[in-house]
């Protein structure tokens, strides 16, 4: 039989795939769908696991043409049986240890690559915890891809003398530093592949790869380039910041579009992780092809953040209630505050749970503040619908009383995110022109004091968003993002009540 080797194709940068999403995004190893096992040759094989990229939507829409990347997986004692392919194939393992067998028997542990030649007859087993590694191809399908054309001979004829070559992490020369703009910025530890000769020689013009690592507290700047990059947590532990603010642990993924913000900081032991361009050259491999930007505060990124999704909440629907003059119906109106007023009075209650359950000093002072100035408003609103009452309505009872619920389990930090930065944030975007509008039928107490009070409320206890840890950077921005949807879906409850539309009932 005539073996027919696959060249890798070695597209240009141009065949990158026009993103579906332009945002930066952290995808976890378990979030990208896996095989375990494959029919090949008419027999069930093992293959520990399989994750390849391209099964994942918003990889799919950002990996380029030419390359295929997959997680792979064997446990300790678990045996992938010796196969042959007819491409060439680049394994780096991430993590844990394993030897192969077959035409090279080599040993290999987390920061090693491995090249493996096409038609090279291989199989690993995984030594102790086993381990996890990445398996690259230089084309756009990807070994076990599908059953139809697996890329994969377990019975066919192989080449003698074509061994596994393997890369030390050790091995590769090491960048600590980069200057950039007459300013010298700290990178940790950076290993460029192209510091081998092989693995230079291997990696297509669209791809370049290098060892990353930061030491616990050590922080690589926040930054941007114009090339599409992908950072793999490999070992350890570490967070994101930028745009996106994130603890990371081993197997996560942070891809970064062009010209979006990042930097990453070492947490626990330190990390290592690979960093991939899509581009010829690494971005510290010749001059420097990165701005460094002044790195955000935590509280500067929360605050950010914050501003963020007010700008999405001043697009929701309860604004429809003014642009359309709907309120000027009578039974539209009164409707509309009597379910406000339900929410009104679980805000209230949240409000003087959060002074009364906490013994904080510091905490409790501010919230004490903000009680006295907020108590009695539901009350001014509940002489606005002229005694109009809507029957109990689940949805809007049971997500009003969400925010009770996390007042009393959010530590105290988390509860001044919800309570001050989102909930009063939002007020003053709804209350301020809301008090216009409803000025207009004579109703103004409720509302005035809310669009005069709320912007001094947002700021309340802000300086406790100073020097939180990563890890708390992450609670608290989970916590503003689930307060803002909570809140949009309780206001939407209300529009649907106000319209009396038939699933308020």
């Amino acid at each position: 039989m005539e073996l027919i080797e696959i060249q890798p194709t070695h597209s240009t940068p141009n065949a990158i795939r026009k993103p579906v999403n332009d945002f930066v995004a952290r995808i976890k190893r378990s979030e990208i769908p896996g095989i375990h096992e494959m029919n090949v040759e008419g027999a069930l094989r093992d293959l520990g696991v399989v994750k390849n990229f391209r099964n994942h939507g918003y990889l799919e829409g950002h990996l380029p043409a030419g390359v295929s990347i997959s997680w792979t997986h064997l446990d300790g004692g678990q045996e992938l049986e010796p196969h042959t392919h007819p491409v060439p194939s680049m394994i780096v393992i991430a993590s844990g240890q394993g030897r192969s067998i077959g035409d090279s028997e080599v040993t290999f542990e987390g920061g090693d690559v491995l090249y493996i030649p096409a038609f090279n007859s291989h199989g690993f087993v995984g030594v102790e915890n086993g381990f996890w590694a990445l398996s690259i191809q230089f084309q756009e399908t990807a070994i076990f891809e599908s059953e139809t054309d697996p890329l994969t001979s377990y019975s066919g004829e192989r080449v003698p003398g074509r061994e596994i070559s393997v890369i030390r992490r050790g091995d590769l020369p090491t960048i600590r530093e980069a200057e950039v703009n007459g300013e010298t910025h700290d990178l940790g530890m950076v290993k460029n592949f192209a510091g081998n000769s092989l693995l230079k020689g291997l990696l297509p013009d669209e791809l370049a790869m290098a060892w990353v690592h930061l030491d616990r507290g050590q922080t690589l700047q926040t930054h941007r380039h114009q090339e599409p990059s992908m950072i793999l947590l490999t070992e350890g532990e570490g967070s994101c910041m930028g745009e996106v603010s994130c603890y990371l642990g081993e197997g996560d993924i942070v891809f970064v579009p062009p010209n979006h913000d990042h930097g990453f900081s070492g947490e626990g032991t330190g990390f290592w992780g690979l960093s991939i361009q899509f581009a010829p050259t690494s971005l510290y491999e010749e001059d420097p092809r990165v701005a460094f930007s002044k790195r955000l505060t935590p509280r500067e990124q929360i605050e950010e953040l914050n501003d963020r999704l007010a700008e999405r909440f001043r697009e929701h629907r309860i604004f429809d209630l003014i642009r359309s003059d709907r309120l000027r119906e009578e039974s539209v109106r009164h409707r509309f505050l009597a379910a406000l007023q339900v929410w009104s009075g679980y805000f209230q209650r949240a409000v003087l749970a959060r002074s009364a359950f906490t013994s904080e000093a510091k905490f409790s002072d501010v919230y004490f503040e903000h009680l006295v100035e907020e108590i009695g408003h539901d009350r001014s609103l509940s002489t606005t619908h002229e005694g109009t009452q809507i029957p109990f309505d689940a949805q809007l009872s049971g997500m009003s009383s969400w925010f009770v619920y996390q007042t009393l389990s959010l530590d105290n930090t988390e509860r001044v995110v919800m309570t001050n930065l989102v909930l009063e944030r939002a007020g003053s975007e709804f209350y301020k022109p809301f008090s216009e509008y409803m000025r207009t039928f004579g109703i103004e107490e409720h509302f005035q004091e809310h669009s005069e009070h709320d912007d001094d409320h947002e700021k309340l206890g802000s300086e406790f968003l100073d020097d939180i840890s990563p890890r708390q950077h992450e609670r608290v921005q989970a916590v503003q993002r689930d307060s803002w949807d909570m809140l949009g879906g309780i206001l939407d409850r209300i529009v649907d009540i106000a319209l009396g539309e038939e699933r308020a009932a």
